[in-house]
């Protein structure tokens, strides 16, 4: 008891990049990524009960995610794959729980893959003059949880994080793990500080999450692990063509996509402006390059729209709104840009990467801890139309120094970004809290 007692009132700062875990302490190993992150976990294809020495993940293990919306986002996407795969891979229990949009994409992706999935209505987290009201919603998702018997709670994103740090035990949980997938997006800060105190064990899919965990939430560097998203790799490319053919676009003309919600922190007005400089930049004899904007019509849509419809882009930029088949489109695309501003570890990017696209992008830790010190040659600063404008022309302009990037973006994906890594990773980190429970309750 005493030994940890000690580990859990340890206090030591969080190295840039550097992986300081709880769970670590007694283990032998810790895989480094490219670039100087560690990563708690061993690799892919191993099993339950592969490490001697170490707990293994009870199976039938009821894990419920709980997500902010059953629409399709990042966020989802990582839950919904890592569900599948600790299901898969380690016998574990998972449901999936959703505070809105209960007809979604990602309730289909659920229904697709056999993982259960519920609505449970949640919104308002402030006071606002009706405090009985507030009570009662917060008591309704306890309830909600509680009915589902959870042995951990996994939520994602910032309201679900608040949410379940303040009610996980009245949930009935063993376990709560604050998923942080960006790098600042709050929801409230004062209710959010309360939550992170109440929280055993953080996960942050990149260095910058990592910091942002232990400095502005202030979460002492032994809470926090480092585990990045994991992306699967298509077994057989999928046919080229379809969505060329669709969109009424040639083979020899060059297409680029950026797959990202229309949102603010996604910048597309930046895509747009980087476009606009690319296309007056010279005559093009195939016909101008096209750029499709793939993702849900949030905040900037109607903004973006209009940019286009101000300098005249139709020729060249496709709006093409929500899409299933996002494998299918990037198999038509020479390239994937993402401008955004702020990313923890970009479901948009390792996508590109993985079905074997160079990928330009914004200077921040989130994109080039995604794509490498290789891949960083082609970012540009935040904001800085005239270099992202640059960076896809040097692209453009030489098919071999594409093809290159791309296949060390896809091998990149394969060594680091796996989703049994990812799986596996998580497996042993709430093996390892889950048992440090349970010896502190026998103690």
């Amino acid at each position: 008891r005493s030994s940890i007692e000690n580990r859990r009132t340890a206090r030591e700062p969080i190295a840039h990049g550097a992986l300081l875990s709880a769970a670590t302490a007694r283990r032998p190993e810790v895989e480094p990524s490219q670039g100087g992150a560690g990563i708690v976990g061993h690799h892919a294809n191993r099993g339950p009960g592969s490490r001697a020495g170490l707990p293994a993940l009870s199976p039938g293990l009821r894990v419920v995610f709980v997500l902010g919306s059953l629409e399709w986002g990042g966020s989802e996407r990582q839950a919904i794959l890592l569900a599948d795969q600790l299901r898969t891979r380690w016998g574990a229990d998972p449901v999936v729980v959703g505070f809105s949009h209960p007809e979604g994409r990602a309730a289909k992706a659920c229904q697709a893959r056999g993982i259960p999935c519920r609505f449970l209505p949640f919104e308002n987290i402030s006071w606002r003059g009706r405090r009985g009201r507030w009570l009662f919603q917060w008591a309704r998702l306890a309830a909600g949880l509680r009915r589902l018997r959870p042995d951990v709670l996994m939520p994602y994103y910032a309201l679900p994080n608040l949410a379940c740090g303040l009610i996980w035990r009245a949930a009935g949980a063993k376990l709560c793990v604050w998923n942080q997938r960006d790098e600042g997006i709050r929801a409230h800060e004062r209710l959010e500080a309360l939550a992170a105190r109440r929280v055993p064990c953080f996960v942050a899919n990149s260095p910058g999450a990592a910091r942002f965990l232990t400095g502005a939430m202030a979460v002492p560097s032994w809470q926090v692990h480092l585990i990045p998203n994991g992306v699967e790799l298509p077994e057989t490319p999928p046919l080229s063509g379809g969505w060329r053919h669709r969109l009424n676009l040639g083979p020899q003309r060059f297409v680029a996509c950026m797959v990202a919600n229309l949102t603010r922190n996604k910048d597309h007005l930046c895509a747009l402006g980087a476009w606009r400089r690319l296309i007056a930049s010279r005559r093009w004899s195939e016909g101008p390059p096209v750029l499709l904007l793939a993702g849900r019509r949030d905040e900037t849509a109607d903004e973006v729209q209009r940019q286009v419809d101000r300098w005249q882009l139709h020729d060249s930029v496709r709006l093409l709104g929500p899409v299933d088949d996002v494998a299918g489109l990037l198999a038509d695309c020479d390239l994937a840009v993402l401008a955004s501003r702020a990313e923890g570890c970009p479901n948009a990017v390792l996508e590109a990467m993985a079905a074997g696209l160079p990928v330009v992008g914004s200077d921040i830790e989130g994109i080039r801890f995604a794509v490498g010190n290789e891949g960083a040659a082609y970012l540009a600063a935040p904001g800085d139309e005239a270099a992202l404008a640059r960076c896809i022309a040097e692209l453009i302009d030489d098919p071999a120094a594409r093809r290159a990037a791309g296949q060390r973006g896809r091998r990149r994906v394969a060594e680091q970004f796996s989703p049994g890594r990812m799986c596996d990773a998580t497996a042993e980190l709430l093996a390892a809290y889950l048992w440090d429970e349970h010896q502190l309750r026998a103690a």
